[in-house]
């Protein structure tokens, strides 16, 4: 739950900073085209391998009440 609440307070701040700069006139879409990029590199390492996924609930939960 802290960690929800930290990211959306991070979420925050990024967009105040990017209203900010727009509002200076900076430009922020280089800056933007980047921190993108490591988004998406840094989401891959959250990618469930699809080996590892579970196929099927009904025969997960068969699983776990057998136990």
């Amino acid at each position: 739950m802290l960690v929800y609440v930290v990211c959306c307070l991070l979420i925050r701040v990024k967009y105040i900073e990017h209203e900010l700069a727009k509002k200076r006139g900076r430009n922020v879409d280089a800056a933007d085209q980047v921190e993108n990029e490591l988004k998406r590199a840094e989401d891959e390492l959250y990618k469930i391998p699809e080996h590892l996924k579970v196929r099927d609930s009904s025969l997960f939960f068969a699983l776990l009440y057998s136990l």
